[in-house]
């Protein structure tokens, strides 16, 4: 599982790695039954705390998503695509509560800012569905 965090992210890092997992779910590059990177893996592939990813894990499995087999490591859990779908929605929407906040602050008027999405959608491989 190739993972990435942004440093400069306001995101805490833990949080990117749960966003990254529920994103992979969702596309299906993850499912259920399928195994999770161990946490010392991803740390060490990520440079960072073992602690984060075992932060990270933990939360996905307060959330339904992950499940951890006691010597075996940790799996998707069956209802997590069902699960990561909401989820993922919810973490659309707080990027574009953001994206309007910042708009706003910035004096963009909402046609512009809708405008500007357009054109990076028209940029982005495959474009986005209407």
């Amino acid at each position: 599982m190739n993972l990435n965090v942004n440093f400069n992210d306001k995101l805490p890092i833990y949080q990117q790695i749960i966003n990254q997992i529920i994103f992979r779910i969702v596309s299906g590059e993850l499912a259920p039954g399928d195994e999770i990177s161990s946490v010392r893996k991803l740390a060490e592939s990520l440079v960072i705390n073992p602690n984060t990813i075992s932060k990270a894990y933990y939360q996905l499995e307060m959330m339904g998503l992950a499940e951890k087999r006691r010597g075996m490591g940790t799996y998707v859990t069956t209802s997590a695509v069902e699960i990561a779908r909401g989820l993922g929605t919810d973490i659309i929407l707080s990027s574009i509560d953001s994206l309007l906040q910042e708009s706003s602050t910035l004096r963009i008027p909402l046609d512009d800012l809708v405008l500007l999405i357009r054109k990076r959608a028209s940029k982005l491989k495959g474009g986005l569905h209407d």
